[in-house]
């Protein structure tokens, strides 16, 4: 198998696992409202307590949200999950392990192959080169004057998204950064969020909400 058809394989059950397991599990076994709770530190409810999306990709922030930042004594849902529900084959642990070792970050479009459907990405905060990024939409729609800000899964040939994703001109990196710097900052101090990932998240989320770009990615 060639890692085009491994990475359709994982994406497609990465889609499956969230949404007929990990999400089910934390619905049945966890006593606080996670979903929900995700929702209120985003900003995404209405005054009567309802999640009301401003767009699209909102749901996948609060998706992504929900299952990596939100933390019970530490942890975050992949974590528990992990550690409580049966892993029924070597997939399904593959596909636990990337989404735990993953990180958020903004990455700049450094190349692109077609042929392969593989971006290279350079990673803006962390100044780490070559993240070897298999994404079919992406790698069509996208140039080298586009920034991705994304989590990104991790694996031995390539990585992917998670399918929660930002994309923004290369132009508005500088102000990105600097925007999120001072954001980092305000949400640390006012609501001392531990994770600088969290409030990474929670600050792109705003920021994507502004943007309004129409490059499309996998999902």
């Amino acid at each position: 198998m060639d890692n085009l058809e491994k990475y359709k394989t994982y994406r497609a059950f990465q889609r499956t696992l969230v949404a007929t397991k990990i999400i089910p599990y934390i619905n049945s076994n966890i006593k606080e409202n996670v979903v929900l709770n995700s929702a209120r530190i985003l900003g995404m409810l209405d005054e009567r307590g309802n999640i009301v999306p401003r767009q699209e990709s909102d749901m996948s922030y609060l998706l992504d949200f929900t299952i990596h930042e939100y933390k019970i004594n530490g942890k975050s849902m992949i974590q528990i999950y992990r550690e409580n529900a049966q892993v029924e084959n070597e997939l399904e642990e593959s596909i636990l392990e990337a989404l735990e070792k993953s990180y958020v970050s903004l990455f700049r479009v450094v190349n692109i192959s077609l042929s392969k459907n593989l971006v290279f990405l350079k990673d803006v905060f962390n100044n780490v080169k070559n993240v070897r990024l298999i994404d079919i939409d992406f790698s069509k729609t996208s140039d080298t004057e586009t920034l991705l800000f994304t989590r990104v899964l991790p694996f031995k040939e390539f990585s992917m998204t998670s399918g929660m994703v930002g994309i923004f001109e290369s132009v508005l990196e500088d102000s990105l950064v600097r925007e999120f710097n001072k954001f980092n900052k305000e949400l640390k101090e006012k609501y001392e969020y531990d994770s600088e990932a969290t409030r990474m998240l929670m600050s792109f989320f705003h920021f994507n909400r502004e943007a309004n770009t129409v490059i499309k990615c996998d999902w």
